[in-house]
């Protein structure tokens, strides 16, 4: 996959009390990329992102630039890698 690719896990999002969860991979390079994972009616509330290897790191930022359904990524390598991620929204 390039970097910037989406993807999202079957049977997600998922409701886990009042909020909903998303799970999936994204391919992240070293070039800060906005991912549109949800919809701009869905607010952010808290996301983790995984090295598939567990040898890389990246920076997120939720809700990027003030877009709801948003998280901008920042990777160690420059070469394209797949992260993991999970979202927990409303």
């Amino acid at each position: 996959m390039a970097a910037g690719d989406i993807t999202r896990d079957t049977g997600f999002p998922k409701q886990v009390g009042n909020v909903w969860m998303v799970c999936g991979t994204i391919e992240v390079d070293n070039t800060l990329r906005s991912f549109a994972i949800l919809d701009s009616k869905s607010y952010i509330l808290a996301g983790v992102v995984m090295d598939q290897d567990g040898v890389g790191y990246a920076q997120v930022v939720l809700n990027y630039n003030s877009t709801n359904g948003t998280i901008a990524v920042d990777g160690s390598n420059a070469g394209p890698e797949t992260f993991y991620y999970t979202l927990w929204y409303v």
